[in-house]
């Protein structure tokens, strides 16, 4: 797994290129309807508001948010935007960017809302996460997010029946797979109230995930019955193996308030759009290519070569060699 940044290493999160996660979706239509029946009770709807979906994947959840003037896709993995752009086709409602949930490439304050579903059980640095999230964010911002709960209950007779190592109500995180990660309740709503979010409200999602009620076509209908009356009566539980909430941005006074608008994930330097080849920043010159409809903010799949604006730019020339002189001292 690769570390993700410029000078500085950055905490690892798992890499989707090549996996198709489209497959998974279709044979989990119990655990789909789950994440959509806790999208459709926690979401706060803004027609004047620009939303940023951070691991949007294939746009499996982007057109359960109708109701946002334009949404923003991120992703890591080229392979699930260019699956998104098929999806979602030509509409300018749709941006789609590759980068770096640790390294977003927006302007601080930028978003009214944003959405990150199914991705904090790979990241493993919340902090750092969520406090990049709370830095795009506006004051009074809506962030709807999930989280892997390790105090579910298949967990607890799993340790009960020594048949896992870790006790589900130990605060650390648990490592479940290859950068996958369970979280405590606790733990993970501490980690927001340090990020600058406070929790409004709470969904329970999954409470028959992997039994064959909620595998079987005959009682599919039934599962779902369940799995609506769970989530909307016991909204406080932390017996299910995820965990959705509907958090807001905390005021900050003197905290800036911007249109979306792309900067230097490196750097935060302003940009300057140069058809036919993508974003240049104004700071350090790096380039960040634009095609087939994605912004390419993610540094290992940018252009490893100078553009002709490049070799006669000497400043940018010394970033460059600067930079490499500091990666080799860090080595």
């Amino acid at each position: 797994m690769e570390n993700n940044g410029e000078n500085k290493k950055k905490p690892s999160f798992y890499n989707y290129d090549g996996y198709d996660y489209g497959d998974f979706w279709d044979k989990r239509a119990y655990e789909d309807n789950a994440d959509l029946m806790a999208i459709e009770a926690l979401s706060v709807p803004d027609q004047d508001a620009s939303m940023l979906e951070i691991g949007a994947g294939t746009g499996r959840n982007t057109l359960r948010y109708p109701d946002y003037k334009k949404i923003y896709l991120v992703d890591y993995s080229i392979t699930m935007l260019e699956k998104a752009v098929e999806r979602l086709g030509d509409s300018d409602r749709f941006e789609f960017i590759l980068a770096d949930t640790y390294l977003l490439p927006f302007k601080e304050g930028s978003f009214e809302r944003v959405s990150m579903i199914r991705v904090s059980h790979h990241l493993s640095d919340l902090g750092e996460a969520y406090r990049e999230i709370g830095r795009v964010s506006k004051n009074g911002a809506r962030f709807l997010m999930d989280y892997a709960n390790k105090t579910n209950i298949k967990a607890y007779l799993r340790y009960f029946l020594k048949k896992q190592s870790w006790n589900p109500s130990d605060r650390e995180p648990a490592a479940v797979g290859e950068l996958t990660f369970d979280y405590h309740p606790e733990m993970v709503e501490e980690v927001l109230k340090n990020a600058g979010f406070r929790i409004l409200r709470k969904r329970p999602v999954g409470i028959l995930r992997g039994l064959g009620i909620a595998r079987n076509k005959k009682t599919m209908g039934l599962a779902n019955k369940v799995e609506g009356f769970f989530q909307k009566t016991f909204t406080g539980s932390r017996l299910t193996p995820s965990i959705f909430m509907d958090c807001e941005k905390e005021m900050r006074e003197g905290f800036a308030d911007n249109k979306p608008e792309f900067v230097c994930p490196a750097c935060k330097g302003e940009l300057t759009f140069r058809e036919g080849e993508g974003h240049v920043c104004r700071t350090c010159a790096k380039l960040y290519p634009y095609k087939n409809r994605i912004h390419n903010f993610r540094s290992d799949l940018s252009s490893p070569e100078f553009t002709e604006f490049e070799r006669n730019n000497p400043a940018y020339r010394d970033y460059v060699n600067n930079t490499e002189e500091k990666g080799k001292d860090n080595e």
